[in-house]
This record gives structure tokens, sequence and C-alpha cells, in this order.
């Protein structure tokens, strides 16, 4: 079993860069590449998405299990409503905050289209 696993880590590790920089000769993997740039709510690059996911999913899972605890629900389903919750409410503030600066921006005149003053 032990061999049959290291044999997978070594295949990722071998494999892992070539996957990475497959985008630049590949147009669907370009075309992947785009759409989970867009994707990513909040993080600017992968070492800034990997922090955030890593945190957020440590909390809610925490304070999942705690809810699940005290009221006496399934874990699993519990955590992930919460994480769910937790999008939610992310991507709602990410689209206002959007719409918000782009408004003030077009006032201003500093994105195409914006009223000149």
């Amino acid at each position: 079993m032990k061999q049959c696993i290291w044999r997978v880590v070594l295949a990722t590790a071998l494999l892992a860069p070539a996957i990475m920089h497959a985008d630049r000769t590949d147009p669907a993997l370009d075309a992947l590449k785009q759409q989970m740039q867009q994707m990513h709510l909040v993080a600017r690059n992968m070492r800034q998405f990997t922090v955030l996911a890593s945190l957020i999913g440590g909390v809610t899972a925490f304070i999942g299990f705690w809810l699940a605890y005290q009221w006496d629900l399934p874990v699993g389903p519990t955590d992930v409503t919460l994480a769910g919750i937790v999008y939610g409410i992310v991507f709602l503030a990410k689209t206002l905050f959007d719409l918000t600066f782009r408004r003030s921006q077009a006032r201003h005149g500093l994105i195409a289209g914006g009223v000149q003053p």
C-alpha cells in the first residue's frame, strides 16, 4: 500500500510542472485558466487563494462542527451549508462593492463610458 502511495506522490510531483505550464500550448487549458481566474472572488493570485481558502475552510469547519454539536445536527451537511452561506455572503459583498466602485469611477470619469466632469 505504501509503495502505491509513493508512486502517486512521485507521479504528481513529476507531472505537476508539465500540467501547470501546458496552458502555453493548449488553448483548452488556457480557457480553463481564464475561467478559474474569474472564479476567484477575493484573491488576486494563487498564494492568496490558497491562504484564504484554508482560513475560511478551517473557520467554517470549526464553527460548523460546533453548531452541529450544540444543536445535535449532522456534521457534514452543517459544514457544507455554513460554507455555502459564507460563499453567498462573500459573493454578494464583492458584487455590491464592485458595483459601487465602478459607479464611483464612472461618476468621476475614470473608466470608459463614464461621465466626464
